[in-house]
């Protein structure tokens, strides 16, 4: 098997393994189903790049989103009953950097269903936050209390952005739970 790295924005690297034969390319199948790394090759084959899940505190994700009528789509996984961090950038369709310090307010709501009463909502004062020194980065905080609640093994959010002109919504998604056996 041939290994490859990959220099990535966000400080690890991301892992290209290519398949000599057909016992290591069922080997790279077992891996990209396993979550140990995600999957960041849209179609599993002689070829697969991978992309570390992080061990730390943060995961920096890259969401590629339009000024458009567009909205970008990142889905995640989470375990329930524990606390979850990672970090948004936001950049609009010519790569150049969102400047999300002109919105008043911005909003994440998680739902059982797309148009369901919110089971977790966060904001700026609690749960979100803009990186001052970046602002085209996002955090998002779910506390172990707010992950305790999805007891589902799917919700949906999306990012609402507001400001006296309008309301933009430039992000929505899937959360796929992990089920906690320990309390």
């Amino acid at each position: 098997m041939q290994v490859q790295t990959i220099a990535a924005s966000f400080g690890l690297e991301d892992i290209k393994l290519t398949a000599q034969n057909e016992q290591e390319r069922n080997l790279l199948i077992a891996l990209a189903n396993a979550g140990t790394l995600t999957c960041i090759t849209t179609e599993v084959g002689k070829s697969v790049v991978f992309r570390a899940q992080s061990i730390m505190e943060e995961d920096y994700v890259s969401s590629s989103v339009s000024n458009s009528s567009s909205i970008g789509t990142y889905n995640f996984e989470m375990r329930q009953n524990e606390y979850h961090f990672f970090t948004l950038n936001f950049s609009a369709n010519g790569g150049d950097l969102m400047d999300l310090s002109i919105y008043e307010s911005i909003l994440l709501q998680v739902k059982k269903h797309k148009h369901g009463t919110p089971i977790i909502s966060l904001d700026l004062e609690s749960g979100l936050e803009l990186n001052p020194e970046q602002t085209s980065q996002l955090k998002v905080l779910f506390s172990a209390d707010q992950t305790e609640k999805l007891t589902l093994q799917q919700y949906y959010y999306d990012v609402l952005f507001k400001n006296q002109t309008e309301n933009k919504y430039y992000l929505e998604g899937e959360i796929i739970i992990k089920q906690s056996v320990t309390r």
